[in-house]
């Protein structure tokens, strides 16, 4: 039998978020396996899977807040904006340590706020349904517009000086290129920039300090049989959202797809709409949509049960989105 929920998965480097479905399809013998928030291949960090009926909700839970670790290299450029890139200059007179540690910051924190960004041309956003790594690879020239992404925070832990490198976090919306940053860095101190390692800590509300690898699933199975430990339900990834609750006697109307009176149900909570942005959030139609819980059978007291997502439409009925049970 199928398992519906989460996984929390800690990505490795040198691996794409493809390989790590496939991994944990042979590892729970499950095909409706997705993930969300897709990492480059030689970053790491928080991937969130989701199993069964959950990946229906894969849509809502790819919000409009990342938060990464990310280290860099100034005075050398690749063509993927990367150290896994191929070089094409190297700044041999660049010397962090002639800058001031105002202007170092400047050259981060500039890049803070809602702005615009050039996607990297080896990245996976798509123009004319290819794949902008496609033209780069095939050695075609594209124009690549800039695109609104939100960086809500820069924090710079560590200015190497002595190696022209500088650790930094950021916190952003989906969309916005780390690598991308580090290269705007490099010009802002009229040399260059590479990003040289990538660790996602944050992927809207899955965090690094529980994730788990594929090593430890692996183990688990292994040895219990089964993953179901490490399993969440989806709805605990969904609490950013309204929530409504709806009598038991109305449950088996509801999954069947059954539209309910305004009476007939009750608005617990709305939705968190802090990191909502108009140019790079989710679907603002998302803001209108709930979790839905059925009360307990007969009144009785007990967790209340997850069935799904519901709109409220004009005339204030709710309406099935997604049956998730």
């Amino acid at each position: 039998m199928d398992k519906n929920g989460t996984l929390n998965i800690l990505k490795p480097a040198g691996m794409t978020s493809h390989d790590v479905v496939q991994t944990i399809r042979k590892i729970s013998g499950q095909k409706r396996v997705g993930h969300t928030g897709t990492l480059d291949p030689m970053a790491c960090g928080v991937l969130p899977i989701c199993l069964g009926k959950s990946t229906r909700a894969i849509e809502y839970m790819d919000r409009n807040h990342k938060r990464y670790k990310c280290s860099m290299q100034f005075g050398m450029a690749t063509d993927t904006q990367d150290i896994w890139g191929n070089l094409l200059k190297r700044d041999e007179e660049f010397k962090l340590i002639n800058f001031k540690e105002d202007d170092i910051k400047k050259a981060f924190l500039h890049q803070k706020g809602d702005i615009m960004q050039i996607p990297p041309k080896y990245s996976a956003v798509k123009i004319g349904g290819k794949r902008l790594y496609e033209y780069a690879r095939s050695g075609e020239d594209i124009e690549i517009k800039e695109r609104p992404v939100s960086v809500y925070d820069i924090e710079i832990e560590e200015i190497d000086c002595k190696n022209n490198r500088v650790i930094f976090y950021v916190e952003c919306s989906k969309g916005t290129y780390i690598r991308t940053i580090c290269d705007e860095a490099g010009k802002f101190l009229g040399s260059f920039g590479t990003m040289t390692s990538l660790i996602r800590t944050d992927s809207s509300g899955f965090e690094l300090q529980s994730s788990i690898t594929l090593e430890e699933l692996k183990k688990e199975f292994l040895e219990a049989g089964n993953i179901d430990r490490y399993i969440e339900g989806v709805e605990k990834r969904l609490e950013f959202m309204g929530h409504i609750t709806i009598p038991y006697k109305r449950r088996k109307w509801f999954v069947n797809g059954g539209r309910l009176r305004k009476d007939e149900y009750i608005k617990e909570k709305e939705a968190d709409t802090r990191f909502y942005n108009p140019h790079t959030g989710m679907n603002p139609d998302y803001f209108n949509t709930y979790v839905v819980k059925s009360e307990c059978e007969d009144g009785a007291c007990g967790p209340k049960e997850f069935l799904g997502t519901a709109a409220v439409n004009k005339e204030k009925e709710l309406v099935v989105c997604k049956i998730m049970v």
